[in-house]
């Protein structure tokens, strides 16, 4: 007899589903037993995202960091996770919220399949939402300092007059002006300067958290010297030479420029646009020379401050040259009973130094140019030269050639006296 397979299912059905509950158990444990689950921290903790804001409302203060996020999810999840941590994000929704004071609750998503969110840290975040205002404002350009003695400095324009900010209301309300601040102490000339611009409160305090369109503007401020004043460079004037083989290093004035004034404007503005020194006399000098020199002003006009002198250094050093020299080579430490013949028996050398001093250098009593063969024995070297150079401050530039070669030989004992020894003759 042939029983119906949905008769006998029915009949049996309770078999049927326990057996099919078994094998969904035995399924689920061989599955966790190959990839089971997993309790762990997040090794890093995603930036919280925020979403929902209306545009006409902005978010005050900051938002905190995630401390920690602790899940339960299969190993090969987190293998997952610890590869792709742009998987994982922190939600924070603001969709529907008004202007106030909220604690939100944070979302944690994950772009994988199976996971258990455990814990956040923190779970909630406490926001503050506030009308987003926009409000013109004047620019108040401000100089700090001040210019150079004997300069003003004129009003200042700037390239904007007023400036649009926006931002939360609370903070706009405590924008009292906005400042374009020029430093222009010691200007001795007119500045022109791209600046930021400055938010403060009615305490001069500066506003943070707000937006400038623009951020900076260029101000601009005129600076001239007032009437009866003028900068003049120093000149300083010498006469004579440095003796023979000297020259001059360098020149320095200290002050370089000074300030002069007279009460007839018309007669600074008269002279040229330097004043000299008086007479510094340069003749036959060998050595620096540092003195104080006061100036040659024209009647009417005097030198503005305590100090009516500068200060004037001048390097003076001995004019370098080179020359070349031919000198014998001589032998040191060689052993009693040898002998040495050096070739090349000569060598050239370049010297640099004072003129003067390599026009009076004597190369044969000067330079000792030498090899040191002390502890050789009889053969055949080549040996490295040394010298010796007397002058102060000459140099030895070059030595061709720097190395010889030597040969030793030991010195061959003297002939005997052979002379024959006369006969003796008979008397006659």
């Amino acid at each position: 007899m042939v029983t119906n397979p949905l008769r006998f299912i029915w009949k049996n059905k309770g078999t049927v589903l326990l057996a099919f509950v078994l094998g969904v158990a035995v399924w689920i444990s061989a599955v966790i037993a190959s990839d089971p689950n997993e309790e762990a921290i997040l090794q890093f903790n995603p930036p919280i995202e925020i979403i929902g804001l209306d545009d006409e409302l902005v978010l005050v203060g900051d938002i905190p960091e995630l401390e920690e996020v602790r899940l339960r999810a299969p190993r090969s999840v987190w293998q997952e996770i610890n590869a792709e941590p742009g998987t994982v994000h922190a939600i924070l929704d603001l969709t529907n919220k008004k202007a106030g004071n909220h604690e939100l609750e944070l979302n944690i998503q994950l772009e994988i399949r199976t996971y258990q969110l455990v814990e956040v840290k923190p779970n909630t975040v406490a926001v503050s939402l506030e009308p987003l205002v926009s409000k013109g404002k004047p620019i108040r350009p401000i100089l700090t300092g001040e210019p150079a003695f004997s300069f003003q400095a004129d009003t200042p324009s700037v390239t904007d007059s007023r400036v649009q900010i926006s931002g939360p209301e609370s903070l706009i309300d405590q924008v009292d002006e906005v400042r374009a601040i020029l430093e222009i102490s010691g200007a001795r000339e007119s500045i022109s300067s791209e600046v930021l611009l400055q938010p403060v409160d009615s305490n001069g305090q500066f506003v943070s958290g707000v937006t400038m369109i623009p951020d900076r503007i260029t101000i601009t401020v005129e600076i001239a010297q007032a009437g009866g004043y003028r900068d003049l460079a120093v000149r300083l004037e010498t006469i004579g030479q440095p003796a023979r083989g000297y020259r001059v290093t360098n020149i320095s004035v200290s002050p370089p420029t000074v300030t002069v004034f007279s009460a007839n404007p018309q007669l600074v503005a008269g002279i040229p646009g330097f004043v000299s020194t008086h007479l510094l006399d340069l003749t036959e000098v060998i050595d620096d020379i540092e003195i104080r020199l006061t100036l040659d002003l024209p009647e009417g006009i005097t030198l503005v401050g305590e100090e009516q002198s500068v200060q004037v250094q001048i390097g003076i050093a001995a004019i370098e040259t080179s020359q070349s020299f031919t000198v014998p080579i001589e032998i040191v430490g060689l052993g009693a009973g040898l002998q040495a013949e050096v070739s090349p028996q000569t060598v050239d050398i370049f010297l640099t130094g004072p003129l003067i001093v390599l026009e009076n250098l004597s190369p044969e009593e000067d330079v000792i140019v030498f090899v040191i063969l002390t502890g050789f024995e009889a053969g055949t070297y080549r040996v490295e030269l040394h010298n010796e150079i007397l002058p102060d401050r000459v140099i030895l530039e070059v030595m061709n050639p720097d190395t010889i070669e030597v040969i030793i030989t030991e010195q061959s004992a003297p002939p005997e006296d052979q002379t024959p020894t006369p006969e003796a003759t008979s008397s006659p």
